[in-house]
């Protein structure tokens, strides 16, 4: 079962769910009490945790009408929107130049706040678990600037 599935079963059967994960934006990633019962479960023993912690907070935002499961790539969604919100731009540019986790945290929240549609939440959260690796978030730096700005 992927995360976004586990997440989507999770919030059908629990309204309180969503709400948690909002609530936990306030907090450093991780720290939130009240959202170990969520993550944790599926998280295991990972050394990423904090990566699951930050693509729940955004599957938070996202869940509209029951769904938060889009075909698009975050950076996608982003391009779309880029042409009617100008602000788009700049704030991909100040999160491409993030460089730790919690300014990362910070910089992609504030972003996915503008955004209207649902994303690929897997997908998602395979490119934020690389962030935490100084090499692989070079590379994921770059293929967002190449989806972005083509």
């Amino acid at each position: 079962m992927s995360f976004y599935d586990y997440l989507h079963k999770y919030a059908s059967r629990d309204t309180s769910v969503r709400a948690a994960l909002r609530k936990s934006l306030r907090e450093k990633l991780g720290q939130d009490v009240s959202v170990f019962k969520i993550v944790e479960p599926f998280v295991g023993n990972g050394w990423q945790r904090d990566s699951y912690y930050l693509a729940a907070q955004i599957f938070s935002l996202l869940y509209v009408n029951g769904s938060s499961k889009g075909k698009d790539s975050f950076v996608k969604a982003l391009k779309d929107q880029s042409a009617s919100r100008p602000t788009i731009e700049k704030k991909f540019e100040d999160l491409l130049k993030s460089d730790d986790l919690e300014l990362f945290q910070r910089k992609i929240i504030d972003i996915t706040r503008l955004l209207s549609t649902p994303v690929d939440i897997d997908q998602l959260l395979t490119d934020i678990k690389k962030w935490e690796s100084p090499n692989s978030r070079k590379k994921v730096k770059i293929k967002w600037a190449k989806e972005f700005w083509s």
